[in-house]
C-alpha cells in the first residue's frame, strides 16, 4: 500500500468520483483508475461500486480503516502500513 494510493482513494470518496478527483491530484483520469486497481490489488478487495453511473463505496470500502478515511491522519495510516 502507497501513500499515493491512499490519496487517491480518499480523493475519489471526497470529490465524488475519478475524474474530479485526477483534477483535484493534478494527475489523469486513467492515473486515478492505475493507483485504485493497484490498491484494490494489494487489499484483494474491490474498494467502489459502479451502480447506474453512480460510484458507490463498496462494503470493503466502507469497512476501511477509519484513520484511512480522514484526510488529516491518512500519511500516519500509510506509514503505519509499511511497504
Amino acid at each position: 500500500m502507497e501513500i499515493d494510493q491512499l490519496e487517491t482513494f480518499l480523493a475519489v470518496i471526497s470529490y465524488g468520483g475519478f475524474h474530479r478527483a485526477a483534477g483535484a491530484l493534478h494527475v489523469s483520469q486513467p492515473a486515478v483508475s492505475a493507483r485504485i486497481r493497484s490498491l484494490e490489488d494489494s487489499l484483494g478487495a474491490t474498494l467502489f461500486e459502479r451502480v447506474r453511473s453512480r460510484l458507490l463505496l463498496s462494503p470493503a470500502g466502507k469497512g476501511a480503516p477509519a484513520p484511512c478515511r480522514t484526510t488529516s491522519s491518512h500519511r500516519r495510516c500509510g506509514a503505519a502500513s509499511g511497504p
